[in-house]
């Protein structure tokens, strides 16, 4: 299954999970953080790695829609934990 997740730090094991299971991921969302309370480095570096796009800011309709694995999400796909995730063929 392709992916695309809204994540700092805090919910980079939700990713890794994905990960694990053999899912792919096509882009991270993240906003700039303070780095003290929130933050988003390891995830970043981690998508960085998979050679996944990255958008540091919040996620819009217009980007949702433009998503690869958006046209599938009407029918197979499900919201969790900020994560868009689709087991339809792209």
């Amino acid at each position: 299954m392709r992916f695309a997740i809204t994540a700092t730090d805090r919910y980079l094991n939700i990713m890794q999970a994905f990960l694990g299971r053999g899912w792919t991921p096509v882009k991270l969302f993240t906003t700039p953080v303070d780095q003290r309370v929130h933050r988003n480095k390891e995830v970043i570096e981690l998508a960085q790695k998979l050679k996944v796009d990255v958008q540091l800011s919040r996620l819009s309709q217009e980007i949702y829609g433009s998503l690869p694995i958006a046209a599938a999400r009407r029918s197979s796909s499900r919201v969790t934990h900020g994560a868009l995730v689709t087991g339809a063929p792209i």
